[in-house]
């Protein structure tokens, strides 16, 4: 073998155990390689999850969600019920959360993926932080990207491209459970209408088609709206029972209010509570 060949695979040798070693030495400092999970132990601890919070440029999380029960509830809307499957679809889809490939571990770069302090107002990533008995343990999920998200541990300096992609949604109202009411015209007897302008009109239930899947876009103190110029509805279903509604439009949002409910359930969800409805919606709840 020629001097000039032997010095020339030394090189090649050389160079490939440099960056073995650089690869190596990446994974002790940041955990695990590509394919790896991100949050290992969260498939295994669904059951014990008590609190999940959310947070985007701010120092306190938008969205708190947490256990009651069999259920969760939403402490940005004083309690009221949140959207359980979803919360669930979130921690799945963070327990299938892989790593596809290291990247920047320079706070000064964390910004252009969105994994910078989640804390800093313009801030784009989510920080989802997760309670169970064992302790917390937080992701901020960024930018998506190839299928994927931008997504880094506070705790670590690293961030990674973690697959596949997800990204929270990070606003109180996004995660209230949307049902409301589910009655058809076939359970309603007649409505009573009083319009906040104009003359009172009955009409029969068979053409009432309004309360069938109704769903809520948010809910609020009933306390802090303004019911002057309220329309009121009441629905006499066919079971001899009543229901109440009131509603007013303030601006472009168009508020609900449900009373003397009898079933027991409803009424505790309703108390005190306003819901917010699209204008269509409304209109036909409302319209004489």
């Amino acid at each position: 073998m020629s001097p000039r060949r032997f010095f020339a695979l030394l090189a090649a040798a050389i160079l490939v155990l440099v960056l073995a070693l650089s690869v190596a030495r990446m994974r002790r400092s940041d955990g695990a390689g590509a394919g790896a999970p991100v949050m290992p132990q969260l498939a295994t601890q669904f059951g014990d999850v008590t609190r999940v919070t959310l947070r985007h440029g701010a120092a306190e999380p938008q969205v708190t969600l947490q256990r009651q029960g069999s259920g969760w509830t939403l402490a940005q809307r004083d309690g009221y019920p949140a959207d359980s499957a979803k919360l669930r679809k979130l921690l799945v889809a963070l327990a299938g959360l892989r790593i596809a490939e290291a990247k920047t571990a320079d706070p000064a770069n964390y910004a252009a993926l969105g994994v910078d302090d989640p804390g800093h107002p313009g801030a784009l990533g989510t920080e989802v932080t997760i309670t169970t008995a064992a302790g917390q343990r937080s992701l901020i999920v960024g930018k998506p990207a190839a299928g994927g998200n931008f997504v880094r541990d506070p705790q670590a300096a690293r961030s990674v491209l973690a697959v596949p992609g997800t990204t929270p949604d990070g606003e109180a109202r996004d995660w209230i459970d949307t049902r409301l009411l589910d009655i058809g015209p076939a359970l309603i007897r007649e409505v009573s209408l009083k319009p906040h302008a104009g003359p009172a009109v009955t009409r029969p239930g068979s053409a009432y088609g309004a309360l069938a899947g109704l769903e809520a876009g948010d809910v609020a103190a009933a306390g802090g709206i303004d019911w002057q110029d309220a329309s009121v509805a009441t629905v006499a279903l066919a079971d001899g029972s009543s229901l109440v509604l009131t509603g007013t439009v303030l601006g472009e949002r168009h508020w609900l209010a449900i009373s003397q409910a009898a079933d027991p359930a409803l009424a505790e969800r309703t108390r005190g509570r306003a819901f917010e409805l699209g204008a269509s919606r409304y209109d036909a709840i409302f319209r004489p």
